[in-house]
């Protein structure tokens, strides 16, 4: 007796498994995330702050 190897249409497919360096690079974006909204009411309350941002990104402010 010989088993059938064809796949079930009846079966759904397996979701992706998330790896151990995926999980890492999730991580570090959500601690990203999470600095880059704290850092909003300080921002919009201290100019000093909003400046040191832009010119992090390359922006000058006068």
């Amino acid at each position: 007796m010989t088993k059938n190897t064809t796949p079930s249409h009846d079966t759904p497919p397996e979701p992706p498994v998330i790896e151990h360096g995926d999980r890492w690079i999730i991580g570090v974006w959500i601690v990203v995330a999470l600095v880059a909204v704290a850092i909003l009411p300080f921002a919009s309350r201290m100019g000093d702050v909003a400046r040191a941002i832009a010119s992090f990104c390359g922006i000058s402010l006068s």
